[in-house]
């Protein structure tokens, strides 16, 4: 292990979640370093950390207290202080939020005076997050999507409802908005992210009340109808990547996922997953990456359907997600491939997942009310065998003192607090109306 004055870069991580204090962790654990945390607020998952150096942006004291992006804004402001507080080290910026993640490379130019950082163009990030544009990319470059069609109400309802005639079987479908930013400043009683009907005239229907309250905004009228993917949580999968200036694929991590977040704030977060290899997905990943020109951390989510036994791509972040420990939990610490792609410059090679090891943040005993026996016997294996991992619970960030023990106190509680969440948002009588039987991810990792 490297003495962390003989490190010639300085983590500088924005955000105040989890999957911050994840990356916090991974740094932490493999240099012995303390990256600093620029955020707006402190919240629970950073809270009481010693492993951390934490800056707040007081956005009321920059010069433009109106700014779209304050955050960005600080982080600027901030740099002076952070080159003299680490002199002679490279400032290493990551972001893990998508808003952050637009608004660096948005900034880039002068961001780039102060920090060093891989993401993809904004272009790339721009016709990424379009739900149109992600599938014709998609498709162009060997990823698997589900049916997409576009629905544009810059024209005429009627021409609009008729595209419904290209839509076969099987219902249900989901509607949503194409692109979020405009679609998420309207109101209206009964708007939702994300729609679902079970027939043309439940399509027709809404599509008529979309129309009603978006063909006027330009920047909100665009909507996508795919086929719904059929399956419970542990139907969805995790595939996280990196891509070095070079554009080669170095790092290949994946996890199945057991359960996720129902909270509203959180819908669809992983809180529970297994790591293993997707063979033939890193394929299509890596096909696509480099078709695009990407570079930096990618993650994916896949679902298969549990009729057909197809993985669907649905979307790719411009950033390695809140969940990105569980690779590290695996032996495969992403944070090595940023660095060495961005500090020193090596042409590494390129590295795949191969441990199976359980990640959650939650108690066991409530994971295994939601998996079937199959699946509960899985996670008990591990637990046996000490491959199980909290991202949260990180020993070095404990101790006896007052900090340490609030800190032991604090991750305690918010384990034990998903009890009355799951008890709120997804009780079991709900998860076993539908489907129970857990996905079965043998053939997925064969080569």
């Amino acid at each position: 292990m490297e003495d962390h004055q003989d490190i010639a870069f300085q983590p500088v991580i924005l955000g105040t979640d989890i999957g911050t204090y994840a990356l916090a962790v991974s740094f932490h654990q493999r240099w012995k370093v303390k990256p600093t945390i620029v955020t707006t607020q402190i919240l629970g998952p950073i809270m009481f950390s010693g492993i951390i150096d934490t800056r707040v942006v007081d956005i009321h004291g920059l010069p433009d207290p109106d700014s779209e992006m304050p955050l960005i804004d600080g982080l600027i402001a901030l740099a002076p202080k952070l080159q003299k507080d680490y002199s002679g080290k490279k400032l290493l910026l990551i972001a893990n939020i998508d808003s952050n993640v637009r608004d660096i490379m948005r900034r880039a130019e002068e961001l780039r005076k102060y920090y060093a950082f891989a993401f993809p163009s904004l272009k790339i990030i721009e016709d990424t997050s379009d739900k149109v544009k992600f599938p014709r990319l998609a498709a162009e470059h060997g990823l698997n999507v589900p049916q997409t069609l576009e629905i544009d109400f810059s024209g005429s309802l009627e021409g609009e409802l008729a595209k419904l005639e290209q839509v076969g079987e099987p219902f249900p479908w989901i509607i949503k908005p194409a692109t979020s930013a405009g679609y998420e400043r309207l109101k209206w009683p009964g708007k939702a992210k994300v729609y679902t009907v079970s027939n043309k005239e439940e399509a027709q229907k809404l599509l008529a009340n979309l129309y009603q309250h978006t063909h006027e905004n330009p920047h909100a009228r665009r909507f996508v109808l795919q086929p719904r993917v059929e399956g419970n949580d542990s139907f969805n999968l995790s595939v996280t990547t990196y891509v070095d200036q070079n554009s080669r694929v170095t790092m290949l991590g994946s996890a199945q996922v057991l359960l996720e977040d129902h909270s509203p704030t959180a819908l669809g977060n992983p809180v529970a997953m297994i790591t293993e290899p997707y063979p033939r997905l890193y394929e299509q990943v890596s096909s696509f990456l480099k078709g695009v020109g990407w570079h930096g951390f990618a993650n994916f989510d896949f679902k298969v359907d549990s009729r057909t036994g197809i993985a669907y791509c649905f979307e790719v972040n411009p950033r390695i997600g809140r969940n990105s420990y569980y690779n590290t939990s695996a032996g495969m610490n992403p944070m090595k491939f940023f660095v060495e792609d961005v500090v020193e410059g090596k042409a590494v090679s390129p590295q795949h997942l191969a441990k199976r090891v359980y990640y959650s943040i939650l108690p066991k005993r409530l994971v295994l009310r939601y998996v079937d026996k199959q699946m509960g016997k899985k996670i008990k294996t591990l637990y046996r065998q000490k491959k199980n991992h909290d991202p949260l619970f990180y020993p070095a960030d404990f101790g006896f003192s007052m900090r340490g023990l609030k800190r032991f106190g604090y991750v305690m509680i918010a384990r034990e607090n998903h009890w009355r969440k799951y008890h709120h948002n997804y009780p079991v009588a709900k998860f076993r109306e539908g489907e129970t039987r857990s996905l079965d991810t043998a053939a997925l990792t064969r080569p």
